[in-house]
This record gives structure tokens, C-alpha cells and sequence, in this order.
């Protein structure tokens, strides 16, 4: 049994509007975490088992199968994670397919499904862009920015590393796509390292830095601001310069009240990641501040990588990581909100409109 407040709140983790068929919502996200986590495994042990026998092999693949799923990024490889499997395709694409499906959203799993379900049961198919407006407004504007980050991801980081000997610069072509997208997929918050992150170039970090911030879509088992959150603040300072005053997407209007908590969550976040940064600072005078802050917002938007720097933090600064993975995980503001003690109910008091010259 579950009761209505909590009902509520465990609707608003899983990104579903209503409580209609609650039980039966919740039982499928169930099956299907199982079925994708267990096919997973099975892949993975094709390359896990001939290596270490058939107990651990097996093991391990449940293990990594997992943790790709939950965006944990825990694997039982040691300090040098998947490095080792930098060249294997099999290993790297489906964990990266097991990240990608478990940070798109469970709304937009069934989304998905039931217009291929539909579509199946037409006796002529229709168009492609038909059928893609048929599909949520979230679902299409998560799947976008998911393809979108991917795509520039990838193509980015092939660029900046291209020619870096101590990262990809040593790899055949084929193994220089397939090290970038492995790197596009697990900086969106899933935690796994085919490289050592310490070796790529300033640039490559900063803009690592910039997709583990947007992080996966909200409903899923990512973490970071989330993708749609990022688009409606882009899409709201871009409106801002042309002069609308609404936020449009796909010929419709986003509700002001989204748009605000959209920016909300955004200055939030981005407040506890200057904090933290800046305690980092504090506390470690003498390292490249690049890493601290790739160290920073892996925790605050619990993708778990590190340039090499966590095992050399002093107590403060591992006070403040656990802070910031705290924060990242359940949200700054649901932070600071539980632990103010509220006296009396707040009033939305309106006073006469005042002036501020602003910009």
C-alpha cells in the first residue's frame, strides 16, 4: 500500500502526471527494468565469462548490467574501470545502450512503445514526422536533446582529442568514434571511464563538465539539472532576445509556472556548484582547479568520475563531495527546504510594483 502523499511524490520522481492505473504503471517499469537489465547481463557475459569462468563472469556482467541501467557508474574493475575494454566494441555499446535507456525516462520508454504498438496495428503506415508528433511534448523534446548531446558530444570530442597521443590520438579511426561516444553516453551522468580523464585536453574537460551539468531526462535514473530543465531555459533566454515573452515549442506554449521552476532548479544548481567549487578551491590550494571542477559537478550530478584527484582529498573536501552528491541526488532546493522548520504558513504577500534598473 502506498499512501496518498507519498503517491504524489513517487509520481513526480517518475515524471507521471496522474494516478490512473498507479499499480500497474509502477509493476511495468518493474518488468521492464528486468528484462532490459537481464538481457544486458546475458550480452555482457558472452565477453565476461570466457575471461573469468562462468560464477564471476556472470557476476560481473549482472553487476555492470546494473549499474549502467541506474546511472551508477560502480563497476568491479578496479581503479581503471573499463579502460582496459577502451577497444571493444560489444562491451562498450551495450553498456552505453543501458545508460541511454535508463537516463531517457520511464514516460518516455512507454511513450515510445505505444506508438510502435500502434503504428503496428495500422494497416498503412503513416508518415515519420506524423508519428513523431504524435508522441508527448516531453518525450519528443527529451529525445531530441538526448540525440542532440550524443551526436555533439561525440563529434566533439573526436575533434579535441584527435590528435592527443595520451587519450585517442594512438587509436585506429573506428576506435576513436567508438572512445568519444562512450565518452558522449557516460558524462550524462552514468560514471564509467574508458579513459583516463586526467590526459584529455582543458577543453575536453570543460565541455565535459558542461553535459555531466545538463545531465539525463527527468524520470529516469539520471542525475544533473536534466535535459528538458536546460532546453526550456535555453529556449526562454533565446525568446528573451528575439523579444517573445513565451516560451514556444513545437507550436505549443509552456506554462509560465514550469518556466519559472525550470529556471529555478537551474540558478540552484548552479549556486551549490560555485559553493562547492569554490571549497574545493579552499581546501586545495595546489591542484588544477579544471579538475576540481570536474570533480564538483561529477558529484553534484552523481556521475562518479574523477580526474585522479578523490583519492587525494584531504576530510574537508571529501565533506564536501558527499555534500554535493547528497544535493545532486535529491535536489538542492528539496534540501534546504527539509531542513528549514517551518513556524507558521508562508503568505504570498503582493505590495505596489516597484523599479529596478537591471542589465
Amino acid at each position: 500500500k502506498i499512501g496518498f502523499r507519498n503517491k504524489l511524490a513517487v509520481q513526480e520522481g517518475i515524471n507521471r502526471g496522474d494516478a490512473k492505473d498507479f499499480r500497474t504503471y509502477i509493476g511495468t517499469i518493474m518488468k521492464y527494468t528486468a528484462i532490459i537489465e537481464g538481457t544486458g547481463m546475458v550480452l555482457l557475459s558472452f565477453y565476461f565469462v570466457p575471461v573469468f569462468g562462468f560464477a564471476k563472469g556472470l557476476f560481473i556482467s549482472m553487476f555492470l548490467s546494473i549499474s549502467a541501467f541506474c546511472n551508477a557508474g560502480f563497476d568491479t574493475m578496479g581503479n581503471s574501470s573499463l579502460i582496459e575494454y577502451a577497444h571493444n566494441p560489444g562491451i562498450n555499446l551495450v553498456i552505453a545502450a543501458l545508460i541511454i535507456l535508463g537516463g531517457i525516462g520511464f514516460s518516455v520508454w512507454f511513450d515510445v512503445s505505444n506508438l510502435f504498438h500502434a503504428t503496428a496495428k495500422m494497416k498503412q503506415n503513416p508518415p515519420l514526422m506524423r508519428r513523431i508528433r504524435s508522441l508527448t511534448l516531453h518525450t519528443r523534446l527529451a529525445l531530441l536533446m538526448t540525440i542532440g548531446l550524443l551526436v555533439g558530444g561525440t563529434i566533439l570530442f573526436l575533434i579535441f582529442e584527435y590528435t592527443n597521443d595520451a587519450s585517442i590520438g594512438t587509436f585506429s579511426f573506428g576506435d576513436k568514434v567508438l572512445a568519444s561516444f562512450f565518452h558522449a553516453v557516460t558524462m550524462r551522468t552514468a560514471g564509467f571511464a574508458s579513459l583516463d580523464y586526467s590526459t584529455i585536453t582543458p577543453i575536453s574537460m570543460f565541455m565535459s563538465v558542461v553535459t555531466m551539468f545538463i545531465g539525463g531526462s527527468p524520470g529516469g535514473t539520471a542525475g544533473g539539472m536534466k535535459t528538458t530543465t536546460f532546453a526550456i531555459v535555453f529556449i526562454m533566454i533565446y525568446n528573451e532576445i528575439r523579444g517573445q515573452s513565451n516560451v514556444n515549442l513545437f507550436n505549443h506554449t509552456i506554462p509560465k509556472n514550469v518556466v519559472r521552476q525550470a529556471l529555478i532548479i537551474f540558478v540552484a544548481l548552479l549556486t551549490t556548484l560555485t559553493v562547492g567549487t569554490s571549497l574545493l578551491l579552499l581546501f586545495n590550494p595546489g591542484t588544477n582547479p579544471l579538475f576540481l571542477l570536474f570533480e564538483a559537478v561529477s558529484a553534484l550530478a552523481t556521475v562518479g568520475v574523477s580526474a585522479n584527484v578523490t583519492a587525494s582529498l584531504d576530510t574537508p573536501s571529501l565533506i564536501v563531495d558527499m555534500f554535493l552528491m547528497f544535493a545532486g541526488r535529491i535536489g538542492p532546493i528539496t534540501l534546504v527546504d527539509s531542513l528549514i522548520r517551518k513556524n507558521k504558513a508562508v503568505k504570498d504577500i503582493a505590495y505596489t510594483k516597484g523599479s529596478i534598473i537591471i542589465g
